[in-house]
């Protein structure tokens, strides 16, 4: 922006407005917790207040982030004619009716990459165990074998040991 061009000028005067500059305090001491608010409330979906946090509860907050953040950012929802869609929600200790932009409907396709990853690194596993009880000599029960489910996801399973 170059000083003196017509911009220039009509930024300079909402910057050093009076009206502005006495209320530009409340603005930068004003800080929002709804983004964390709204997390908070997405990770209840998977895993309840009450419970203990255990590993499978941290593995459960762990979902709800990859969720949260894949679909954090959706685009506002459009009708037939391409208008946004809202929503009405009441406050009852306000008593006030506030309209919210609906979202797009998620989309889950981020899963079966998941899910790839999942199984190539149980059957990286199971073939560590085995090594391993070739050497050791002991019998170790595994959970069922995601060798079985490696070519329903179209993993190829690992060639047979010798």
């Amino acid at each position: 922006m170059l000083a003196g061009s017509e911009a220039h000028r009509v930024l300079t005067e909402v910057v050093f407005e009076k009206r502005w500059l006495t209320q530009v305090k409340k603005f930068i001491n004003f800080r929002s917790t709804s983004d964390l608010e709204n997390f908070q409330n997405h990770i209840l979906m998977y895993a309840a207040k009450r419970m203990s946090y255990t590993l499978d509860i941290y593995r459960a907050t762990c979902l709800a982030a990859i969720d949260y953040n894949k679909h954090n950012r959706r685009r506002p929802a459009r009708n037939k004619e391409g208008q946004k869609m809202y929503r009405k929600s009441y406050n009852k200790k306000s008593t006030t009716w506030s309209a919210y932009e609906m979202k797009e409907k998620k989309t889950y396709s981020y899963i079966p990459e998941i899910q790839k990853a999942i199984l190539a690194v149980r059957l990286q596993s199971e073939l560590a165990a085995f090594f391993d009880r070739q050497k050791s000599g002991r019998v170790v029960l595994l959970p069922p074998r995601p060798r079985l489910l490696a070519p329903v996801l179209g993993l190829a399973p690992p060639a047979p040991m010798a």
